[in-house]
């Protein structure tokens, strides 16, 4: 427990550390271990809005040449998760959907689902924290070839927000990849604004993801 805090009218602006539950495990792929953060707001007593999150604590780095998760030497043995075969039709249900092709793909070995040239639904991370599925959450700056940059920034870094604060709780995020074959050879607009995803990312994300 945080304790409380005094919310004025309008837009607050706050930080609280929460201190790691020493008895707490680790979320990984053979135990993924989830925690719940519940958020209560009250007004005279009253509780008049809440909102939770749910979470895992685990660590991941690049070293060398290699990745490690949870401080351990770990093969990623990964597939691409195209959203034209991880999707579906209006009126279908998603967590059901997800959940059947994500378990096929851990039953085949796949540790690690890349989200190729954009992001995927909310069941999609929801499963893959449920059942221990890594993701490496990619953007949709694909195949870009020529923009007009001042729109493009406008629209793209204000997207990217969205996605990295929608995604950053999820344990099973473990990297990001921020775009997929654009032309930036001989493009300095679009290379810039790779440098400005890049940089926008690593403000946000003090989980200090690997990031490509």
């Amino acid at each position: 427990s945080l304790g409380k805090f005094t919310l004025k009218s309008g837009i607050n602006d706050l930080e609280a550390v929460i201190p790691y539950p020493g008895k707490a495990k680790q979320w990984s792929i053979n135990d993924p271990n989830l925690y719940h953060v519940v958020l209560l707001a009250e007004k005279s007593g009253d509780i008049v809005a809440m909102r939770q999150e749910r979470t895992g604590f685990r660590t991941m780095k690049v070293k060398g040449t290699g990745f490690e998760f949870n401080n351990k030497p770990i093969y990623l043995l990964g597939e691409s998760a195209h959203s034209s075969s991880h999707g579906g039709t209006p009126n279908y249900d998603a967590q059901s959907i997800m959940r059947y092709l994500l378990t096929k793909h851990k039953e085949n070995g796949i540790m690690l689902l890349r989200t190729a040239h954009m992001p995927m639904i909310r069941e999609f991370y929801e499963v893959a924290d449920e059942i221990g599925m890594m993701v490496y959450d990619e953007w949709g700056m694909c195949f870009v070839n020529s923009i007009d940059e001042k729109v493009f920034e406008k629209n793209n870094l204000a997207e990217l927000e969205k996605l990295i604060i929608r995604d950053y709780n999820h344990p099973s995020v473990v990297l990001w990849s921020l775009g997929n074959e654009n032309k930036h050879g001989g493009h300095p607009e679009i290379a810039a604004q790779m440098d400005k995803q890049y940089e926008l990312l690593k403000k946000i994300d003090r989980q200090n993801r690997p990031t490509s």
